[in-house]
């Protein structure tokens, strides 16, 4: 089972459709689940990320995370995550976003989330394409991609 916050959102409703097409079974986290109008199939279940108890319920029988709003699911998200057994994370931040506070709440609870940059493309792309490199200003900032958090 995979758990999507921000379901609702243009890129939770695409992943959930997506995601739903290869036949994954999907549980979507919603503040206002009877309004959230998700695709066929999606488990919609209410929470709150930012309420440490809210969402525990929604992590029950969850191995992975899409995570969106990474920076107000905080410490509670992540410990309740860690004791349901989530095994993977995925995190899209926006740029804005400092790592320490997305990031660090998942180490910290022995998870190691993986990061999504599908919209980096956007801000990087014409860096990577001329340079093949991406800059930014986070000089201690690391990436390695885990693979497919399915």
């Amino acid at each position: 089972m995979i758990l999507v916050t921000g379901a609702t959102g243009l890129v939770g409703r695409h992943l959930i459709t997506t995601l739903r097409g290869d036949g994954a079974e999907v549980r979507a986290l919603s503040r206002r689940p009877g309004t959230a109008g998700l695709p066929y199939g999606a488990r919609v279940v209410g929470g709150e990320l930012g309420d440490p108890a809210s969402p525990a319920p929604a992590l029950t029988g969850v191995e992975a995370v899409c995570l969106f709003s990474a920076g107000r699911a905080g410490r509670g998200f992540a410990a309740a995550a860690a004791r349901a057994g989530v095994k993977r994370v995925v995190v899209l931040s926006g740029l804005d976003d400092d790592p320490d506070d997305v990031e660090r709440p998942f180490t910290d609870a022995g998870l190691r989330p993986d990061a999504d940059a599908s919209d980096a493309l956007r801000h990087w792309g014409d860096m990577i394409r001329h340079q093949g490199v991406v800059r930014a200003p986070y000089p201690d900032a690391a990436a390695e991609h885990a693979g497919d958090f399915r």
